[in-house]
C-alpha cells in the first residue's frame, strides 16, 4: 500500500476510534476532543498544513477557521442562547450556547480541507466523523444542546464553501483581504452586542492581523508564486517554527484583550511565515 493511501487509512482509523469513543459516553475522550476542536486546536492544525503541507491548502483553511469562529463568535452575541445550566456541565465554557463554536468549527475544518483533497472518500469520510465527534463531545460535556452544535456544523460547512468559491474566482491576496475585514467587522461588531469574551478577542484580532498581511502582501513581489511553490523541508520547518512562535501565546491569553493581541499576532505573522522562508530560501 503507497504511503499517502496509508496516511488515509489511518486517518480515517483514528476518526473512527475518536468517534466511537466519544459516542460512548467517555467524559476523557470529549475532553481531548474538545481541546482539538477549540480555537488554539484550530490555529495550530492550521498551521501544520499551511506550512508543512500545502500553502494554497493551508491558507484557504487558515481562512475558513477565522470567518466560521467570528460568523459564529457574532450569532453567539446576537442571539444570546443560554447554554445549559452551569451546574451540570463537566468542562469550563465561555460565551452564550447558540450556535456551538467548536462544532463550527470543526465542520470548517472538514469542509476545507476535503475540498482541498478534491473530497477523496477516505479523507471525506475521515474527516466527517471528527467535526462530528468533536459536535458530540460538547453535548457529553453538557455545555451545549443538540441545536447548537448542529446549527454549528452547518455554520461551518457554508463558510468553508463560500471561501473556496472566492479563491476560485479571485485571487489568494483578495480573498485575504475580504475574509479579513469581514471577520472585523463581525468581531468588533459581537463585541458591543453583549459581554466580551477571551475567544472573541482572538477571532477579532485574527481578523485586524489578516487585513494588515494582505496589504503587506500587496506590496511584495511574487508572493503568489512562493505560496505555491514547493519549498524544501528545512524552508517548512522554518516557516512551522514561525508560525508556532507567533501562535503560541494565544493558549496563555486569559483576557478578551490580550486574546485580541495574540490573535492579531496570528493572523499577521501566519499568511506571511511561508513567504519569508520561501524568499530566503530563494536568496541563497
Amino acid at each position: 500500500m503507497e504511503a499517502s493511501r496509508l496516511a488515509r487509512v489511518a486517518l480515517l482509523l483514528a476518526a473512527s476510534a475518536e468517534l466511537a469513543c466519544i459516542a460512548s459516553g467517555s467524559v476523557e475522550c470529549s475532553k481531548i476532543a474538545s481541546i482539538i476542536g477549540s480555537s488554539a486546536g484550530g490555529v495550530f492544525i492550521a498551521v501544520v498544513a499551511y506550512t508543512l503541507w500545502q500553502g494554497p491548502a493551508g491558507l484557504r483553511l487558515a481562512l475558513a477557521m477565522v470567518l466560521a469562529a467570528s460568523s459564529a463568535g457574532f450569532l453567539k452575541q446576537v442571539i444570546g442562547a443560554p447554554r445549559p445550566p452551569s451546574e451540570y456541565w463537566l468542562v469550563e465554557a465561555e460565551g452564550p450556547s447558540f450556535p456551538s463554536g467548536h462544532a463550527t468549527g470543526s465542520a470548517a475544518l472538514a469542509a476545507s480541507l476535503a475540498l482541498s483533497t478534491r473530497l477523496d472518500p477516505l479523507v471525506t469520510v475521515a474527516l466527517v466523523m471528527h467535526a462530528v465527534a468533536v459536535s458530540l463531545s460538547r453535548l457529553v460535556l453538557r455545555v451545549h444542546y443538540p441545536v447548537d452544535v448542529t446549527a454549528g456544523l452547518i455554520l461551518g460547512s457554508v463558510v468553508a464553501v463560500m471561501i473556496h468559491m472566492f479563491w476560485a474566482k479571485s485571487s489568494p491576496r483578495a480573498t485575504i483581504m475580504w475574509v479579513g475585514a469581514a471577520s472585523t467587522v463581525l468581531g468588533f461588531s459581537a463585541m458591543a452586542a453583549g459581554t466580551p469574551y477571551r475567544d472573541l478577542g482572538v477571532i477579532t484580532g485574527a481578523g485586524l492581523g489578516l487585513t494588515v498581511a494582505s496589504l503587506i502582501l500587496g506590496v511584495i513581489e511574487g508572493w503568489e508564486r512562493c505560496l505555491e511553490a514547493r519549498i524544501t523541508w528545512k524552508a517548512r520547518f522554518l516557516a512551522f517554527t514561525i508560525a508556532v512562535t507567533a501562535s503560541f501565546p494565544v493558549a496563555l491569553s486569559n483576557t478578551t484583550l490580550t486574546g485580541l493581541i495574540t490573535g492579531f499576532l496570528v493572523g499577521l505573522v501566519v499568511p506571511l511565515s511561508r513567504l519569508i522562508t520561501c524568499k530566503l530560501e530563494r536568496h541563497r
